[in-house]
C-alpha cells in the first residue's frame, strides 16, 4: 500500500466513528409514564406541536426531551380540619438563643 491508500484508509475509518458516535448521541428516550416534547438548544424553544410517549426515539443532535409525568397529581389547601384531608403545620424551635431552625411535617 502506497501513503496515499493508507491516508484515505485512515481518514474513511475516522469518518466512520464521528458518524457512529454522532449517532448514538442522537438517540433520547421517553419513560413509559411520561410525555415528550422536543426542545432545541439551538433555538431555545419547545416544539409542543407533537407530544411523544413512551419510547426510544431519533432527535437532532442539539434537541433534547423536555418530560412530563401522564398522571395529573392535584394539591388541594383547605382552611379548616376536615376527616382524611392533609395538613400542612409549621414549627419554629431554636437549639441556642439567637438560632433558629425551620421545620415542616404534615398532620392529618
Amino acid at each position: 500500500m502506497d501513503d496515499r491508500t493508507m491516508y484515505i484508509m485512515i481518514l474513511s475509518a475516522g469518518g466512520v466513528v464521528f458518524l457512529l458516535i454522532i449517532l448514538a448521541i442522537c438517540w433520547d428516550k421517553v419513560e413509559p409514564t411520561e410525555y415528550g416534547l422536543i426542545y432545541s438548544s439551538l433555538s431555545k424553544k419547545v416544539s409542543s406541536s407533537h407530544p411523544y410517549e413512551g419510547g426510544r426515539y431519533f432527535l437532532f443532535p442539539t434537541n433534547s426531551f423536555v418530560t412530563f409525568p401522564k398522571t395529573v397529581v392535584t394539591i388541594g389547601f383547605t382552611e379548616g380540619a376536615t376527616q382524611g384531608v392533609l395538613h400542612l403545620t409549621d414549627c419554629r424551635r431554636s437549639s441556642k438563643p439567637g438560632q433558629r431552625r425551620d421545620s415542616r411535617w404534615i398532620s392529618t
